[in-house]
C-alpha cells in the first residue's frame, strides 16, 4: 500500500491506484482519469501514451469520493490493508467534449488497478491487454460500453 500524492494531476499512477480509460464515439483520443487511495485524481486527454494534455484543476476537483482505509491482521498477526474508493464524476469532467449528459453514449473503456512504485508493482485490467510490458495506453484493447 502506498499514498504519498495528494494534489490534483499529480502522477498518482504511482501509488495505490485505479484507473478508468474512456474515448467517446470511436474516437482516437481518450481520457485516463486515475485516482490513488485518497481520492487525489489525475485527469488526462490525448491519443497516445505521452504528450497527454491535463485537464484543468479546476475541471478535475469537480469529481466526488468516498475514501475508506481499513488495517486487519491475518491469524499471524501480518497487517493486511484494504481499501474502497468511490468517485462520482460529471459528464461535464471531461471537459474537452461538450457532454452534458452520459445517457446514449457508446464509449470504448478499459478500468484498471495498479500501484507503479509499491514495492512489489501490479497491473490488473478489467479487459485484457495483451502487450509485452504493462501498458495501459493502448486503446486496441479497450471494450464497449453504452450508457442507458
Amino acid at each position: 500500500m502506498r499514498t504519498v500524492f495528494r494534489k490534483t494531476n499529480d502522477p498518482v499512477y504511482k501509488d495505490s491506484c485505479v484507473e478508468f480509460f474512456i474515448a467517446f464515439n470511436d474516437e482516437p483520443a481518450y481520457y485516463n482519469l486515475e485516482a490513488n487511495s485518497l481520492g487525489t485524481c489525475l485527469l488526462g486527454f490525448g491519443t497516445g501514451k505521452t504528450n497527454r494534455k491535463l485537464a484543468p484543476v479546476t475541471c478535475v476537483e469537480k469529481i466526488k469520493h468516498a475514501a475508506s482505509l481499513a488495517i486487519q491482521r491475518t491469524a499471524d498477526g501480518k497487517p493486511i490493508v484494504k481499501w474502497e474508493l468511490t468517485l462520482l464524476i460529471p459528464a461535464e469532467v471531461f471537459c474537452f467534449h461538450q457532454l452534458t449528459s452520459y445517457y446514449g453514449q457508446n464509449c470504448r473503456v478499459n478500468f484498471y488497478k495498479c500501484g507503479d512504485d509499491l514495492p512489489t508493482p501490479h497491473f490488473l485490467a478489467w479487459n485484457k491487454i495483451e502487450t509485452t510490458e504493462p501498458d495501459f495506453h493502448v486503446p486496441a484493447y479497450f471494450g464497449t460500453m453504452q450508457f442507458s
